[in-house]
């Protein structure tokens, strides 16, 4: 499983992040309060470094799909159109939705 402490750069794998998942899914609530807090408290950092990744991740993409359509030949006002779809597709949402979380990245990224 993932290693906070591997020196990789790349992160996890997307097996890894799907084993993550499912472990947190069914993470046992069968234990004594002070582990319950101490649990939360890392499930707060992992939201909060999901998120952070998430945002980067969405950077990278949305800048990654108007190179390749800028390389393409996509006239300047098209260039961009679509990546909010796939990005709403990803995250399970509107590509209104996705629009604006996608601007959001972009800000906070750059």
């Amino acid at each position: 499983m993932f290693d906070p402490a591997d020196s990789s750069t790349a992160g996890p794998s997307i097996s890894e992040l799907a084993a993550l998942v499912g472990r947190l899914a069914g993470l046992s609530t069968d234990v004594d309060d002070a582990e319950r807090v101490d649990r939360i408290r890392w499930l707060e950092a992992i939201k909060s470094a999901a998120a952070a990744a998430q945002a980067r991740m969405t950077a990278a993409f949305a800048s990654s799909q108007r190179d390749e359509q800028q390389a393409a030949g996509v006239p300047a006002a098209r260039v961009g159109e679509g990546v909010a779809a796939q990005l709403g597709l990803a995250r399970r949402e509107s590509p209104a939705r996705a629009a604006r979380y996608t601007g959001w990245a972009q800000v906070l990224v750059h």
